[in-house]
């Protein structure tokens, strides 16, 4: 019977096995626990060390090389202060060395050169862009960017001349159109445009004018022009670019957009030997008064006084059916450079200076506000970039799609002369004003400045209503025309 009690004895006893089997699963999961709670932690801290790098075959060696001792940096640290996830200060020196890892001077400028990189690259994809990219001066900038990928600053011609050029800087695509002003060849070709018409005006005045047939020629050639030729076609592209719906079927043609824009420049109408254009008559009796002369002749009283003229007829003045106005060659409000906009929507503010040039010739300026989509606003080039807050990069896509961008604002420091502005279909705007300068003495102007206050045109007939019958006869200075009461007649 002991076999029997030994049994029972042995059966009998608490060996604890449950408990140490919840022991060893309590083990088990704690463990699980831990090395996920390491696994977890080991991925944060290695997802601190995610860095954006440089793409461009110049920026991404420094980038990584910087990285990799930043990093090394870094582990020791953490090596050194086991404590630094719950010490305040710790904690700070950590993130500290973050942030020196993922923005540095070689990062930040191998990312905007990313970005010029990609924005040349669509440039010279668009085979609108063609005739450029194919000419001397585009030339220039691809040499500009092997300079970059050499020397790390686009116009160091080689290791030696960085330093000289202010250091590594990032690169900044601007195209060759970007830097000419087409009012230079405006100017020139309009002016080339010799008066064709001539015919008699007054007592004895003798008239000359450039045909409307020769306008388009001057136009023509410009177009034609080697040179000016490819970047007067990339002004016209803008301006299409610009039209929407019923707008852009109703476009003008190319030589119609050049020859518009040349208006200002063409020669103005000449009277010889004569008396001045008859004022401008009103249709309403009572009333005999030029406005357009009137309101310059003020401004001159006072040579740099401003005068407000009425802001709708300047927009009819100046603007066209789209509301469009030619901005070539106006002055930029960032930094007084010459700026040139093309034909594009803008608002006439009334506001004109009429001052005098260096050669006594009245001139004047007025000025006009524009709203340019911010996209657009972009592409002006770098020094117009730093206005724009984007509130994060890579908001806004030069050139690219409206409404790309959705938090962004204009810097604080260039609030005074630049504005966002959003209009009320929600589209985002940059308004800014800038001065055009024109010749008050143009006649054209003056008719549609007259023509939009109801004012009739100038009588091109100025010896209408003459009583031939009373024997009063009108002779040319020559002898060789006489006025019958409706039109010339030769004396032969």
């Amino acid at each position: 019977m002991p076999l029997e009690f030994g049994l029972r004895l042995g059966l009998a006893s608490d060996m604890q096995y449950d408990k140490r089997i919840q022991d060893l699963r309590y083990n088990e999961e704690a463990n699980r626990r831990a090395k996920n709670d390491a696994e977890a932690k080991a991925k944060v801290f290695a997802d601190d060390f995610n860095y954006t790098n440089a793409m461009n075959t110049h920026d991404n060696p420094l980038v990584k090389q910087a990285a990799q001792f930043q990093i090394k940096r870094i582990g020791s640290f953490v090596n050194n202060n086991p404590d630094w996830q719950t010490n305040v200060q710790k904690r700070a020196e950590y993130q500290q060395l973050l942030r020196e890892l993922k923005d540095n001077p070689d990062l930040n400028r191998g990312l905007s050169t990313d970005k010029e990189f990609e924005l040349m690259n669509k440039y010279m994809g668009d085979p609108k862009n063609a005739e450029i990219t194919n000419s001397p001066e585009f030339e220039t900038v691809k040499r500009q960017r092997n300079n970059y990928l050499q020397f790390g600053n686009q116009y160091a011609n080689s290791a030696d001349q960085v330093d000289s050029f202010g250091g590594k800087k990032a690169f900044v695509f601007q195209s060759p159109e970007a830097k000419v002003s087409t009012a230079d060849a405006l100017i020139k070709y309009a002016a080339s445009a010799e008066h064709d018409e001539f015919g008699y005006y007054g007592t004895g005045g003798y008239k000359k004018t450039v045909s409307e047939t020769r306008k388009l020629e001057a136009a023509e050639h410009a177009i034609a022009d080697s040179y000016w030729g490819k970047y007067l076609k990339k002004d016209y592209d803008s301006y299409v670019s610009q039209l929407v719906g019923n707008e852009k079927t109703n476009a003008k043609t190319i030589n119609e957009f050049t020859r518009e824009r040349m208006d200002p420049y063409y020669k103005s109408v000449e009277i010889d030997k004569g008396f001045a254009p008859h004022a401008a008559k009103p249709s309403s009796p009572g009333s005999n008064t030029d406005m357009w002369s009137t309101m310059h002749a003020k401004a001159m009283s006072e040579p740099g006084r401003m005068v407000e003229l009425s802001p709708k007829a300047m927009q009819d003045t100046f603007g066209n059916d789209f509301g469009q106005i030619n901005l070539n060659g106006v002055k930029s409000p960032l930094n007084g450079k010459p700026l040139n906009l093309g034909l594009i929507k803008a608002d006439a503010t009334g506001l004109v200076t009429v001052t005098r040039s260096p050669n006594g010739q009245p001139m004047a300026n007025h000025k006009v506000s524009v709203k340019m989509p911010v996209e657009q606003f972009y592409t002006l080039g770098s020094e117009y970039k730093n206005i724009i807050d984007e509130g994060g990069m890579g908001q806004i896509t030069p050139g690219g799609p409206r409404n790309a961008a959705n938090n962004w604002d204009i810097h604080d420091e260039y609030q005074t002369k630049f504005k966002k502005f959003t209009d009320p279909k929600g589209r985002d705007f940059v308004e800014f004003e800038v001065g055009q300068i024109y010749d008050p003495n143009n006649v054209n102007f003056a008719a549609n400045y007259d023509n939009a206050h109801g004012i009739k045109a100038r009588e091109e007939n100025p010896y209408s209503g003459i009583d031939t019958d009373q024997n009063e006869q009108v002779v040319s200075d020559d002898g060789k025309w006489s006025w019958n009461g409706k039109e010339w007649v030769s004396n032969k």
